[in-house]
């Protein structure tokens, strides 16, 4: 009885993955209409050397997170804290910051455009931390875009973790970042640096796994890969609440690796 409901709990969930293959995340960024990537869609940029230019996911984490393997909820606590403290500079430049760069054309580095940390110059930090991560969309904020990963690196230094793909549709890629610039407002726990660098992946890998779909060697390499498990956890609980930068990072190197494997499968 155990075998036959966990069965039919694994079979509710493929299917809903099916039905949701190609839909982007983040409901405010129109997806592609069509059924399924063109092969004009589906293809990385190509660098000058014939190359494929990967996308690149720069991570900057505190000290403390580099040493410390943080659970989930000290990962938010930690996140919140030094974002919206007066006191965030004592957490040093590079703290909590996520940012995905392709090529000359794409750069997705968000940001809000007032500071966190004071809201309201009379209320608490922790007033203003409620406030600021509350659900509704009345306490969404102006954001701003970075242009250049100089910007970024100007501001917070050298980043601590850089995540590379090289499996994605360069053409959504695109499609994401035209998008997201006029929609997208700043939002510290439904849409933040992560959340957004994460769109911006799943927009550009959606598809890629779509000609394997029917493969039951990949099928059965992924069920048994420790990784596939991870990010699918990863995401649920970061979708359930908020996307941190440790959890970015871990759901980054899963999503690449996985890609890779993907490769390997003909």
């Amino acid at each position: 009885l155990f075998l036959s409901i966990l069965l039919l709990v694994f079979s509710i969930s493929c299917f809903r993955v099916v039905l949701r293959r190609g839909r982007l995340t983040n409901a405010a960024v129109p997806a592609f209409t069509k059924a399924s990537v063109t092969i004009d869609d589906a293809g990385p940029l190509i660098g000058d050397e014939g190359h494929p230019v990967p996308i690149k996911i720069r991570i900057w984490l505190t000290e403390n997170e580099q040493i410390v393997p943080y659970s989930y909820i000290a990962e938010l606590w930690n996140f919140f804290t030094s974002a919206l403290s007066p006191r965030r500079a004592e957490f040093g430049p590079t703290a909590h910051h996520a940012s995905l760069e392709c090529g000359p054309d794409v750069y997705v580095s968000f940001c809000p455009k007032s500071d966190l940390a004071h809201l309201d110059p009379n209320k608490s930090s922790v007033s203003n931390m409620k406030r600021a991560i509350r659900m509704d969309q009345h306490y969404r904020m102006p954001a701003r875009w970075r242009s250049s990963y100089k910007d970024d690196l100007d501001l917070r230094g050298e980043p601590t973790h850089t995540v590379f793909i090289k499996d994605y549709s360069y053409r959504r890629l695109l499609h994401y970042q035209k998008y997201a610039h006029k929609l997208l407002t700043y939002h510290v726990s439904r849409q933040n640096c992560c959340t957004t660098v994460v769109d911006a992946v799943e927009m550009a890998i959606f598809g890629r796994l779509s000609s394997y779909q029917m493969n039951a060697s990949l099928l059965a390499r992924l069920v048994v890969n420790d990784l596939f498990w991870q990010a699918a956890s990863i995401r649920f609980r970061a979708r359930s609440f908020a996307w941190t930068t440790t959890g970015l990072l871990k759901y980054s190197q899963a999503i690449s690796a996985l890609l890779q494997l993907s490769a390997t499968v003909k």
